[in-house]
């Protein structure tokens, strides 16, 4: 069968040679542009949780030096009573707190690392640590990440007495 006589070979063009080569482009850089927006989404919701953690320490904490009176510690030491306050400051901000851990330690001297007692007198003008964290789970695309959010913030031990005159 031969050609008819009117018709010439077609040229090829320039973009006869692009054609497809978005489409190519698009399937090797959404994976990597995907894979950076979601990182970037866990390390904003990572550093916003650690956040919150060290605001909760820092109420916590300003909460540890104000002298208490008896009647408000009934069911509670000082330490139980100063846990709970910061479990419930994360609570109110819609944290999980099922699985939050906060310590209440000595931060220097001989006895680094071993817990504090806020209500012994003893322990007036020395440091303490409090420290809260979380799983790793309470991240957004499951827990793969090694550890969960943390903070650490150190106070001095004393009474705040304010009398309004």
């Amino acid at each position: 069968m031969s050609r008819p006589t009117n018709t010439r070979p077609r040229r090829r063009t320039r973009s006869d040679d692009r054609k497809g080569a978005a489409l190519v482009e698009f399937a090797v850089l959404m994976p990597m542009f995907l894979t950076l927006t979601l990182g970037a989404v866990e390390v904003i919701t990572a550093t916003h949780q650690t956040s919150q953690l060290a605001q909760a320490l820092r109420e916590g904490g300003r909460l540890a030096t104000q002298a208490y009176a008896t009647s408000d510690l009934t069911t509670n030491t000082l330490n139980e009573k100063v846990v709970d306050d910061i479990r419930a400051f994360l609570a109110a901000g819609g944290t999980d707190i099922t699985e939050l851990t906060v310590t209440i330690t000595h931060a220097d001297g001989s006895n680094e690392g071993s817990a504090f007692d806020l209500s012994d007198s003893g322990n007036n003008f020395e440091l303490f640590a409090l420290e809260a964290t979380l799983p790793a789970n309470v991240s957004l695309y499951g827990d793969w990440l090694p550890n969960g959010p943390s903070a650490r913030l150190v106070f001095r031990a004393g009474r705040i007495n304010s009398t309004l005159n």
